[in-house]
């Protein structure tokens, strides 16, 4: 690596200040309310919040925050309901420099950035570097950027020298850290019988608990990599299983028990062929549970859906034939098609009263079923849905 050039680039950043100044202006026409402020910020780490805020002196009058989307590293944002007057937006995010565009003067009409003739205010890019989280790129940062644990990494990836404010419940675990994220990379005891990795945590290294043959219970985050979920998604890979297909051949078949505590999903196929669980626990901030999720996992006795999923896919629970209840909150809309097909040991079926639409085939073959409440909310069965339902009465 040439060192000289590395810094002079980041010389260059910092000379540039990030300080831009601009009239911004809008034509459409908006309620007396307030107009809308829309804008686009691309930047590093896809798992850690963006604030945008719009400030008038030193008070922050309007504040939303964004995650990037994780194949581009954009996203759009819309702060509502602004009044009129002159602002400075101001976009900050952990690992980066800060992002100011000053003067934007807000009148009667919705303001769109993106489509700005200066292409600094149209696509607002944060530079990532500010690894010790001094405000500054610096010749500190270079020294962290070049050293030997850290050479050649992408900028999501290089460490700093310190660790984050929260480390707390990680004594049993190997990790590794940076200003903004933990990753566990291993367990100290691959003999325990539970493990609780903590909400602090933002990602998982496949194969960290390979080994733990003694394992009854796990408690977690997310399931898969990291908490984002757009990959690696299925539970096996904190076992080593490199895809869903896996799962039964690497997650431990002493493991009878998962809690989930936070995440917005449960991956297509995360649980798939899962044979040895018998209880699973969703969070209530889960909004989805993917096509196949639960697919097979024939000794499943108990699953407590929290009270935030909104859909339930396809398949989900297909194949988990020693399910005997299952109670659907009221804040799901939709139940795919084939959800519980075979559930063979199904009693009992609650529906939640937010139900509007059951797909094609939902409890086919639930031969067992003898009671399902279904709510007035509910405006669509799909066909076959209670094919072979026989002590339905």
């Amino acid at each position: 690596m040439n060192f000289k050039k590395l810094f002079h680039f980041f010389l260059i950043t910092v000379v540039f200040c990030l300080a831009l100044s601009g009239q911004v202006f809008a034509d459409s026409p908006a309620a007396s309310a307030g107009v809308s402020v829309k804008g686009k910020v691309t930047s590093y780490l896809p798992g850690v919040g963006c604030t945008v805020q719009l400030v008038q002196g030193s008070k922050v009058k309007y504040s939303t925050v964004i995650y990037t989307n994780a194949s581009n590293g954009t996203r759009e944002f819309t702060i509502p309901g602004v009044a009129s007057g002159i602002y400075d937006l101001v976009i900050t995010k952990p690992g980066h420099l800060s992002y100011t565009v000053k003067d934007i003067v807000v009148g009667d009409s919705d303001i769109d950035l993106t489509s700005s003739s200066n292409e600094q205010i149209a696509d607002i890019t944060l530079v990532a570097g500010d690894i010790n989280g001094d405000g500054c790129v610096d010749l500190q940062d270079v020294t962290i950027i070049t050293s030997t644990a850290n050479y050649g990494q992408k900028p999501v990836e290089i460490g700093y020298e310190g660790e984050p404010e929260d480390v707390t419940g990680l004594d049993d675990f190997i990790y590794e850290t940076t200003a903004v994220s933990i990753r566990i990379t291993g367990v100290k005891d691959k003999t325990k019988t539970e493990y609780i990795v903590p909400k602090n945590v933002t990602s998982i290294s496949q194969g960290a608990f390979s080994g733990c043959t003694n394992l009854e219970s796990i408690t977690l985050p997310f399931v898969g990599e990291a908490r984002n979920g757009t990959e690696n998604t299925h539970f096996g890979y904190i076992f080593g299983a490199n895809a869903y297909a896996n799962n039964k051949s690497y997650v431990p078949e002493s493991l009878k028990t998962v809690v989930m505590t936070d995440g917005t999903r449960i991956g297509d196929y995360a649980f798939y062929n899962c044979t040895n669980l018998t209880s699973v626990t969703i969070s209530n901030t889960v909004k989805t549970i993917g096509n196949n999720a639960f697919y097979s996992c024939r000794n499943l006795t108990n699953v407590t859906i929290g009270k935030g999923v909104t859909s339930i896919g396809g398949s989900a629970f297909n194949g988990c034939t020693s399910l005997t209840r299952i109670t659907i909150p009221n804040n799901v809309t939709s139940i795919g098609s084939s959800a519980f097909y075979g559930c063979t040991g199904l009693t009992s079926v609650t529906i939640g009263n937010g139900v509007t639409s059951i797909g094609d085939s939902v409890f086919s073959g639930c031969t067992s079923l003898t009671s399902i409440m279904i709510p007035n909310s509910v405006t669509s069965i799909g066909s076959h849905a209670f094919d072979g339902c026989t002590n339905l009465t």
